[in-house]
């Protein structure tokens, strides 16, 4: 069984808002210091931020990730935002970070129990969409002689289509040209009737 903490920070959380996976970086807030209910920052001169296991203990290599001094003005309450440590910790090992009050020597002097907080990554995923537009030409030249003197030339249109692609709304056009099919079977008949 976890011991009752008499002596602990209040209303304590955590943003992150470094989008890189693994890295964490962002503010650490929490109210003053309560002693069995009670606002006492008496015992201590600074706060801390320390990495903890899943079990929620300091390891034994463990550096201070940030830390602030207790205010100056005294608090009556929790003022859950009353105190901020911005911390930046790139490749962070640990799901969780605590804390804890500290005396004035804070990079060792500080409480070994403390607020347990949740760490939860935030990462931004990128999908990268590239859109091309594909144009086909097709180009159809039909002559056809009856005589030295009579010659029919093809004519040629444009035809725009444009096609929705399966990536939910993203559209390309597709151009050809080509030639008339009347005009095709006019070269046909003409040259059946020689």
């Amino acid at each position: 069984m976890d011991p009752y903490i008499q002596c602990r920070v209040c209303d304590a959380g955590f943003n992150d808002t470094d989008h890189k996976t693994g890295d964490i970086g962002g503010t650490v807030y929490f109210g003053p210091n309560m002693v069995n209910g009670v606002v006492d920052e008496s015992v201590l001169d600074y706060y801390v931020v320390l990495p903890v296991d899943d079990c929620g203990h300091i390891p034994k290599d463990a550096t201070v990730l940030g830390s602030v001094a207790k205010s100056s003005t005294a608090a009556i309450c929790c003022e859950e935002n009353k105190y901020q440590i911005q911390i930046n910790q790139p490749n962070f090992a640990y799901n969780k970070i605590m804390v804890v009050p500290a005396g004035a020597n804070y990079s060792f002097d500080f409480l070994e129990d403390g607020v347990v907080i949740d760490v939860v990554d935030l990462t931004t995923t990128t999908t990268t969409m590239t859109t091309a537009t594909v144009t086909t030409t097709l180009s159809t030249t039909t002559s056809a002689t009856m005589s030295s003197t009579m010659t029919a030339v093809t004519q040629t249109m444009t035809l725009t289509t444009v096609a929705t692609l399966g990536d939910g709304g993203t559209s390309g056009t597709v151009s050809a040209k080509m030639a008339p099919m009347a005009l095709a079977l006019l070269a046909c008949a003409m040259a059946s009737r020689r």
